[in-house]
């Protein structure tokens, strides 16, 4: 039918622009000497319900646009050139705030901008995701917690619930906010987040 074609046909373009993409990406991170990369599972497999464009249910159209493969390719491309590939949960990362670890729908109400409605924090929406994709690969706490790791070092997401995945969240923010230093008191934990705070706010550029 129509809607088939069609979606065989965003599939043939998808495919091809992809490719290039990666190849493009693989260029960059080999001229910046880059080793790790972390990406969000690409799979709609949290989506539920009916895909009102083309009328079918999203585990069908993840299928059908073959999702998994551009994971698949990009880990095949990178560890040709010694880039290990990390891949993370996609739950929360565009409504989590940085800073105080506040998570809300709310707090990106656009496509493009973020502002924690509990701190006030603002930044570039994509920016902030990408900080949050890095931080449980950086973090100790969430590198464990989040993934299995295998032999090489990378990571892949443990079957977590969205319920346990903010719960994990929301206990490493309060480790943080109790960590942090009071009266002029140094903490390892309180300059960790400081370095962090930092990096963030001078645009350090992830690739996530």
């Amino acid at each position: 039918n129509t809607q088939m074609q069609k979606l065989k046909k965003i599939h043939r373009q998808l495919e091809w622009y992809v490719s290039l993409l990666i190849h493009k990406l693989i260029e960059y991170l080999n001229s910046h000497s880059i080793t790790d990369i972390v990406i969000e599972n690409l799979l709609l497999s949290g989506k539920f319900g009916i895909n009102e464009e083309f009328d079918i249910k999203y585990s069908r159209l993840s299928k059908l646009l073959h999702l998994s493969k551009v994971n698949d390719l990009l880990k095949r491309q990178a560890e040709k050139h010694g880039i290990r590939v990390h891949i993370t949960l996609s739950h929360y990362t565009s409504q989590t705030c940085p800073k105080c670890g506040y998570i809300s729908r709310d707090n990106r109400k656009t496509q493009e901008s973020f502002k924690c409605m509990q701190c006030g924090y603002e930044y570039n929406a994509d920016t902030n995701a990408a900080y949050n994709l890095e931080l449980r690969y950086t973090s100790d706490v969430l590198r464990y917690k989040l993934h299995n790791i295998d032999e090489y070092g990378r990571l892949t997401p443990k079957k977590l619930n969205k319920y346990k995945i903010k719960a994990i969240l929301n206990s490493y923010y309060t480790l943080l906010s109790n960590a942090a230093p009071r009266c002029g008191q140094y903490t390892e934990q309180a300059e960790e987040v400081k370095s962090g705070e930092e990096d963030l706010t001078n645009g350090r550029e992830s690739w996530v």
